[in-house]
């Protein structure tokens, strides 16, 4: 490896002993780590992991997010490249540092990201196993760690079905694993819908979150303190509501329709677009005569018009 290389690894390793000065170095020359290849990727991979092993309670070095921002996603950009291939020890590698360096972590999806993109089976076993274990903490990093899954041309993204369903119960993941399930059965590199012996669960964890935003509504106060706080609720609640519409659309099952009427009767004006479209696919004439009614509204003509 590299002469620079083999130094910053060196400091890394002796990274609690070193001074504010030392480590302010050590994040820049991490920002300007190079690597060739998706074997000089592995190697360092391997080292990072070593160093972690080696120092499994240090605390300073785990905990340096912008250090471990800049390794990773050195390490990110050589395995991500759609000609890189990975090793099987690379697999296990990726899992034990991702395990290591914990949820607080706001750099370790992009290890996921590296499975996410691996043609090995193994590699997408282990990135639904970590997302339904220790999912990531934060939407945004699930969002980029699912961002390769999206860009697959094969369907090997469905051997993680239904597996990844597991981890619906995590609020930083839900959508964005309903929205590959969706990406996958609209693009038919599966059928019938992945979640689709899930209907019933998805039906109740709808219903559940349509009474949440209608309370959030009638009663914004009482669950947030602030507005930056409300505006996030929100938007979790709306982003996650959309993918389950959507999802019981295609998947068909004409008993929940229960469930998507009550979205019909929140305020919120493209939650009531997504669920009259499902509606009027599962055959439902007051998703029709909905759409209609959302044609009118200027926020959301263009889609209710596009459905």
């Amino acid at each position: 490896m590299h002469e620079q290389l083999e130094q910053l690894l060196h400091d890394l390793a002796n990274f609690a002993e070193l001074g504010a000065d030392a480590r302010a170095d050590c994040r820049r020359r991490a920002a300007r780590v190079a690597l060739e290849s998706d074997e000089d990727a592995e190697s360092f991979l391997s080292a990072l992991n070593g160093i972690a092993e080696t120092r499994s309670d240090e605390q300073a070095l785990r905990g340096d997010q912008a250090l471990w921002s800049a390794l990773l996603g050195a390490v990110h950009r050589a395995l991500a490249q759609p000609t890189a291939h990975v090793q099987a020890e690379t697999v296990r590698r990726a899992t034990s540092l991702y395990q290591w360096l914990g949820a607080d972590s706001q750099a370790r999806h992009l290890l996921l990201a590296c499975l996410a993109a691996s043609d090995r089976r193994d590699a997408l076993a282990a990135f639904a196993e970590l997302v339904v274990a220790d999912p990531p903490a934060r939407p945004q990093d699930a969002a980029l760690a699912f961002v390769p899954l999206f860009q697959r041309r094969d369907d090997a993204a469905a051997s993680m079905f239904p597996r990844l369903l597991d981890a619906l119960e995590h609020p930083a993941v839900a959508a964005v694993i309903l929205d590959l399930a969706n990406f996958l059965c609209r693009q038919r590199k599966v059928a019938p819908h992945p979640a689709s012996s899930r209907a019933t669960q998805l039906g109740v964890l709808l219903g559940a979150l349509v009474s949440r935003l209608a309370r959030l509504e009638e009663q914004p106060g009482e669950y947030a303190s602030s507005p930056a706080a409300l505006h996030a609720l929100v938007g979790e609640c709306v982003e996650l509501i959309v993918t389950l519409c959507h999802a019981l659309g295609m998947i068909g099952d004409e008993s929940l329709c229960g469930k998507l009427r009550q979205a019909l009767e929140l305020s919120h004006r493209r939650l009531r677009t997504e669920a009259a479209f499902s509606l009027a696919q599962l055959g439902d004439d007051e998703g029709l005569k909905t759409l209609a009614e959302m044609a009118a509204e200027p926020v959301v003509r263009p889609r209710a018009l596009a459905y």
